[in-house]
């Protein structure tokens, strides 16, 4: 009896996981047309009521996380008119879990693709890789399951190269990652994060394949 119901359970396992999964993915995908529709509706209905005769101190082209992280600046001094292609943020895209499931929606995201791959994406279609950049208020952060990254120092030293301007180098832009930051942790850097800023980070209670991608880098020499 014992093995007949395990047989059971994984029948039915492999009969509903699929279904699930799609259904849920299905389901996704029309939440997200359904809510830029009705966004894009509204924005059309407020239009009609707006002075047309507004004036701009400036103007920002794209809500992403730096454009609206300057337009609330500037704001705060300024008229500003801030243009973004997609639209408020979906209800789905304010829980991180959900992440997985919108990349690549047209809804929220550009997906950008790569040109073909010699030596990477073996099993992607013509070895093209999909880079999803986010097509909403706030950018590619509501897409990444709320991960904060600032992004290689190298890569800031060599604009620094590039440019000719040394305020670039990430040594000269680290006071200004820091200013917005307010670490709920302790560091094991002390020089690297502050507290007190308007961006609360903190480390992930949940590190899926942290430690294996560790030891797999320090294996290889990293």
């Amino acid at each position: 009896m014992g093995v007949l119901l395990q047989n059971v359970r994984q029948g039915l396992n492999l009969l509903f996981t699929p279904v699930l999964y799609y259904g849920v993915m299905a389901s996704v995908a029309l939440q997200l047309a359904t809510w830029e529709k009705g966004d894009r509706t509204q924005d059309k209905f407020q239009d009609q009521y707006q002075n047309q005769g507004d004036k701009f101190d400036f103007i920002i082209v794209g809500g992403g996380t730096a454009g609206s992280v300057l337009a609330n600046r500037l704001s705060q001094q300024y008229n500003i008119l801030l243009l973004e292609a997609g639209g408020e943020p979906s209800p789905l895209q304010f829980v991180p879990g959900f992440a997985r499931a919108i990349v690549n929606h047209p809804q929220v995201d550009w997906s950008y693709m790569t040109v073909a791959q010699k030596k990477a994406c073996a099993f992607s279609p013509l070895r093209r890789s999909t880079w999803s950049s986010g097509r909403t208020l706030g950018g590619s952060g509501s897409l990444d399951f709320l991960t904060y990254l600032r992004g290689n120092p190298e890569d800031f030293n060599n604009w620094g190269r590039i440019t000719g301007d040394p305020s670039w180098k990430y040594d000269n832009l680290l006071k200004h990652f820091q200013k917005a930051e307010d670490l709920v942790a302790n560091s094991t850097d002390p020089g690297a994060h502050r507290h007190g800023g308007t961006l609360r980070i903190q480390k992930s209670d949940y590190l899926p394949l942290g430690k294996q991608f560790l030891s797999a880098a320090e294996e290889l020499g990293y």
